[in-house]
């Protein structure tokens, strides 16, 4: 399985603490079949560029080469919806033009459909970062899937869909897995407690969904969309 958002760096934003709570992490990621995860710290601060990141998941990989961990890091960033007219900020995922895409966590800005067709004509594809945490969306989640379509795909994070993240979160996101609308699961995780990095857990939560096949979303798209082109 691939992980296309997790917050494994060390040290950099809200997630991995350290190098050893990062190897804590990918032990977890390897015991529960993830092979590749893409590090995807939020772009909070611009000074972090790609070659920053790129720096920082070669010594991760070194490190898990150590300690004969057998998953691969890639570089990516998760980028704020605010922050997606500054082009240095537009880092895709390991290599792509796939931007990771955090919308604010209240509502969907009147923008966002005109600025996603600007990304999509100059050639990035966005792929909006759990929608189903957004309040807009749980309260009316159509105007979440009129922005899907070419260029414009959903994450959904695993633990929504076991109901670690609330209610209104796993039913949201249920919802949109069953409508087709949902092109990724990733764990988006922080830490190696509260927050792992597990996908199995919500891949047995779906099975049950009539015409889904679970591992597409973990392995197919990522593949298809993604490609893990980069060299890390």
């Amino acid at each position: 399985m691939i992980d296309i958002h997790n917050h494994i760096l060390p040290g950099v934003d809200d997630g991995a603490k350290e190098m050893e709570q990062s190897v804590a992490m990918a032990r977890i990621a390897e015991k529960d079949g993830i092979t590749d995860i893409i590090a995807t710290p939020h772009i909070t601060d611009p000074h972090l560029t790609v070659e920053e990141i790129n720096s920082r998941v070669a010594l991760l990989n070194r490190e898990l080469a150590a300690n004969n961990i057998g998953v691969r890091i890639h570089a990516g960033a998760e980028i704020p919806f605010s922050m997606l007219d500054n082009r240095s900020c537009r880092i895709g995922l390991a290599g792509s033009k796939n931007l990771l895409v955090e919308l604010p966590v209240h509502c969907i800005p009147s923008q966002a459909a005109r600025l996603f067709r600007l990304i999509k004509s100059e050639g990035y594809t966005v792929i909006i970062a759990h929608p189903e945490r957004n309040m807009s969306v749980n309260r009316n989640v159509e105007r979440l899937v009129t922005l899907l379509g070419p260029g414009v795909m959903a994450q959904i994070t695993a633990d929504s869909l076991i109901g670690r993240m609330g209610e209104p979160a796993r039913a949201c996101a249920r919802y949109l897995v069953k409508k087709g609308a949902a092109t990724f699961i990733a764990t988006d995780a922080h830490n190696d407690s509260t927050r792992p990095p597990l996908l199995s857990p919500a891949l047995s939560a779906i099975r049950t969904v009539k015409n889904i096949r679970a591992k597409k979303l973990v392995l197919d798209n990522p593949l298809q969309y993604i490609g893990l082109t980069d060299t890390v």
